[in-house]
This record gives structure tokens, C-alpha cells and sequence, in this order.
């Protein structure tokens, strides 16, 4: 399920993320980092870093969709199925329920 916007995401100068909906006649989504909270400042390279980290979100997703696709293939070829392989796979199915809101 892909609810979120699907980008492509970029990153301005200021630490912010831009999503282009559309056509630039039909709007856009601006999505931001903070400079500052109620409780500290936070970093210039802090909020730059979140920025690309949001800008790759979707790109990360897919790929550990892909990967545990992949392991799990894997699992089925080999015959075995070690600890760590079924560890990752939950992890992987942990992480893509909370980018998909479902945790």
C-alpha cells in the first residue's frame, strides 16, 4: 500500500522537503523540518540531514520491501531457515507496518 506521497522528493536550501503534486499550476506539498523546538535548538546540519533522510524514505521503503522479498526466497531455496534470516524478515515486516501505519 502506497499512501504517502509519492514524490519525487527534493530538498531546498533551508532544510526543507518539497513534493511536487501535480503540475506546478495544480499545486505542491512542503514538507519541513523544524530549525527549532520548544525545548532546544536543533542544528542547521541536523535539520539538512533529516531533510534528506524524509527525501529518501520512499526509496528506502521500497527497498526493503524488495530485500525481504529477496530474503525470503532465499530462505524457501535454501531449505533452512536460520534465526537471524526469520529475524530479519520480522524486522523488515516491523518496519514496513510502521511506514505504512499499520503498527
Amino acid at each position: 500500500m502506497n499512501a504517502h506521497t509519492p514524490g519525487p522528493y527534493e530538498v531546498n536550501g533551508e532544510g526543507a522537503v518539497v513534493a511536487q503534486l501535480g503540475t506546478k499550476r495544480t499545486g505542491h506539498i512542503l514538507i519541513t523540518a523544524t530549525l527549532t523546538s520548544a525545548l532546544e535548538p536543533i542544528a542547521e546540519k541536523t535539520v539538512e540531514a533529516n531533510a534528506h533522510l524524509f527525501k529518501a524514505a520512499p526509496q528506502l521503503l521500497d527497498a526493503l520491501r524488495k530485500t525481504r522479498t529477496q530474503a525470503l526466497r532465499a530462505i524457501v531455496a535454501s531449505g533452512s531457515h536460520p534465526d537471524f534470516a526469520l529475524l530479519a524478515v520480522a524486522d523488515a515486516d516491523a518496519a514496513i507496518a510502521a511506514a505504512e501505519g499499520r503498527s
